[in-house]
C-alpha cells in the first residue's frame, strides 16, 4: 500500500477526514476538491497580474493560517520536524504533488522544498512565463508561519510550467529576502 493512501485511511479512521451528506471535513475544517483543471485555469487567467497574484497568495496563506494549520498546531503536539512532516503528507493526501524537504531549519527559519508532479505547474506547462505555484506558495508560508511564530513567505525559484524537472520553494522570515524583480513579482515590496 502506498504511504498516502495509509496515510488517507489513517484520517479516515481516526475521524480525522469525516465525508457526510455534500461535506467533507478534514481536522475539523470543511474541504471541496475542485479539478485542478479549474485552479490551473484561474492562475493561467491572471498569472501575469502582480495585484492578483498577491491576494491570491496572500488568501492562500492567511486562510491555512486560521484553518488547517492552526488546527493541526491545537490538535497534536508536534516537534517542529513533526509538524512539518504532516503537512506535506495532508498535501499530497489532497494531490497537490510530492514534497520533499531539502533544507528545514527551525533555527535559521528557512526552508527549501521540492513539489514533483504539481497538478498545476503540470497542466500550464509551456503555457506561462512566470511561476505558476501561488496556492502552494501560501500553504507553505502559512503552516511556516504557524509553526514558526514568525511571519514567513515563500518563493517559487524553479517552476515545471517553466520546463525544470520540478518545482522548488524557498521559506524564509519575509524581511529576509532581497528585492530582486523575481521576487517583487511573487511577493509584495517590502514597505520601509
Amino acid at each position: 500500500m502506498s504511504p498516502v493512501l495509509s496515510n488517507f485511511e489513517h484520517l479516515m479512521t481516526t475521524g480525522q477526514i469525516v465525508v457526510k451528506d455534500g461535506d467533507i471535513e478534514m481536522m475539523g475544517n470543511r474541504m471541496i476538491m475542485p479539478n485542478s483543471k479549474m485552479l490551473s485555469e484561474l492562475i493561467f487567467t491572471f498569472n501575469d497580474s502582480k495585484d492578483i497574484i498577491y491576494k491570491i497568495y496572500e488568501a492562500t496563506k492567511k486562510s491555512f493560517m486560521e484553518g488547517t494549520a492552526t488546527e493541526i498546531g491545537k490538535k497534536y503536539e508536534f516537534d517542529f520536524h513533526g509538524y512539518f512532516e504532516w503537512l506535506t503528507k495532508i498535501a499530497m493526501i489532497v494531490g497537490w504533488g510530492k514534497f520533499t524537504w531539502e533544507i528545514l531549519d527551525e533555527e535559521k527559519k528557512i526552508g527549501q522544498i521540492v513539489v514533483e508532479d504539481s497538478a498545476i505547474a503540470n497542466d500550464l506547462k509551456g503555457m506561462v512565463t512566470r511561476p505558476v505555484d501561488h496556492f502552494i506558495r501560501g500553504l507553505i508560508a502559512g503552516g511556516a508561519s504557524i509553526s514558526l511564530k514568525a511571519n514567513i513567505d515563500v518563493i517559487e525559484e524553479e517552476c515545471i510550467a517553466l520546463g525544470a524537472s520540478k518545482c522548488k520553494f524557498l521559506f524564509k522570515p519575509s524581511d529576509q529576502f532581497e528585492q530582486t524583480d523575481q521576487i517583487i513579482f511573487q511577493l509584495r515590496p517590502t514597505q520601509k
